[in-house]
C-alpha cells in the first residue's frame, strides 16, 4: 500500500498520534459504521461499490466508471453516529474506515488497484458564526489507467482540507 498526504493531514496525524503507522492503530467504530463496512462490496459491470451505498449501475465506460464509483462510494463517517463527539474523532473514524476498506479491497480483489481518499476539516467560524461545519469524508474508486489524468491530483497541498490517499 502506498500513502500520500498533504501537509495539513500530516499535521493532524501528528496531533492525534497516528503519524507513524495509522494502520497499526485501531479505533472503535459505531454500530452503524461497522454494519456499513461489514456488509461488504458488490461488483456491478466491472465496478466495485460498498453494498449499502450502491443502488444501481448505469451503463458507463472508461473514466465514467471510476468517476461513478468515486461518487457512489462516498460517505461521511460522522453521519453514522448516534451522539455528538469532538470533531477530531471524525478524522479517527475516517482513518479507521479507510484502513478497513483498503484491507478488504486488497483481500477481495487481488490484482486490482484502488485509491481510497480520506479528507477532514474542522469547523471554521467567522464573526462567531459557523462558516464551515467540521466533517470527514471517505471515498474510493478503482484505478483505471485511462482515468489517471481525471481523478489523480498531483499536489494534495492545493486543498484547504486535510487529505490522505491510500493506493492498493
Amino acid at each position: 500500500m502506498m500513502l500520500k498526504k498533504n501537509k495539513l493531514m500530516n499535521d493532524y496525524l501528528l496531533r492525534i498520534g497516528f503519524q507513524d503507522d495509522f494502520f497499526g492503530k485501531n479505533y472503535v467504530l459505531s454500530k452503524k459504521l461497522n454494519e456499513l463496512l461489514d456488509h461488504g462490496f458488490v461488483e456491478l459491470k466491472d465496478s466495485v461499490f460498498l453494498r449499502d451505498l450502491c443502488n444501481a449501475m448505469p451503463y458507463l465506460e472508461g473514466c465514467e466508471k471510476s468517476i461513478y464509483e468515486d461518487s457512489e462510494n462516498h460517505f461521511h463517517p460522522e453521519d453514522y453516529l448516534d451522539s455528538d463527539v469532538d470533531e477530531i474523532e471524525y478524522l479517527k473514524m475516517a482513518l479507521e474506515c479507510g484502513k478497513r476498506i483498503a484491507n478488504k479491497l486488497e483481500l477481495n480483489y487481488p490484482g486490482r488497484k484502488f485509491r481510497i481518499v480520506i479528507s477532514f476539516e474542522e469547523s471554521k467560524k467567522k464573526n462567531n458564526e459557523i462558516e464551515i461545519f467540521g466533517s470527514s469524508t471517505v471515498r474510493f474508486h478503482q484505478i483505471r489507467q485511462e482515468c489517471e489524468s481525471v481523478l489523480r491530483v498531483k499536489n494534495l497541498d492545493q486543498f484547504s482540507e486535510a487529505i490522505l490517499e491510500i493506493e492498493i
